[in-house]
């Protein structure tokens, strides 16, 4: 009974897709210290990168 209703049952569904292209949100002001920080992190990940660090010894 359930599956002939469902059988006879239609449905139309539109879907609109809007491309709005290349999107660039304003930059987000750092302060000082926020700033200070994200230095640090950089040099960090520069020098695990380039001296080998957390690579595995064979």
């Amino acid at each position: 009974m359930l599956s002939s209703d469902y059988e006879k049952e239609q449905q139309e569904i539109e879907i609109f897709l809007n491309y709005i292209g290349k999107v660039e949100f304003p930059a987000q002001e750092l302060s000082k210290e926020e700033i200070a920080e994200e230095v640090k992190k950089r040099k960090r990940r520069q020098y695990r990168a380039g001296c080998g660090y957390g690579r595995r010894r064979k």
